[in-house]
């Protein structure tokens, strides 16, 4: 595949399954790897407790919506996942609302 992708899914995997998960996408995508998550914060906790609290009536929801929040890792971390998960190009950002963007390109070869 030219790019490989996943998005709101890493934060349900352990550090080792995280870092195994990256290597695999890198080893399957020819050109980009792209990793869209949750990012652990005390902004993104109040956040997501407050939108549950207002929007939903299900407990479920409630509950597995901050416990995501709170396995979800930080973009320090994410960054150390890329490292090692020898991604030495990764560049990983923050993004709306309480998101981290993971973006790994493929050397070029010549």
């Amino acid at each position: 595949y030219d790019l490989v992708t996943s998005s709101l899914f890493l934060h349900h995997l352990a550090w080792p399954e995280a870092v195994e998960l990256l290597r695999r996408m890198a080893a399957g995508a020819r050109r980009r790897l792209f990793v869209q998550d949750l990012r652990r914060t005390r902004l993104g906790y109040v956040l997501a407790w407050l939108g549950l609290h207002t929007f939903s009536r299900s407990e479920v929801a409630r509950v597995d919506g901050l416990r995501s929040v709170e396995a979800a890792f930080s973009v320090d971390e994410a960054r150390r996942l890329c490292a090692e998960a020898a991604l030495r190009s990764a560049v990983v950002g923050v993004a709306w609302p309480q998101r981290f963007i993971m973006r790994w390109d493929r050397a070029e070869v010549a």
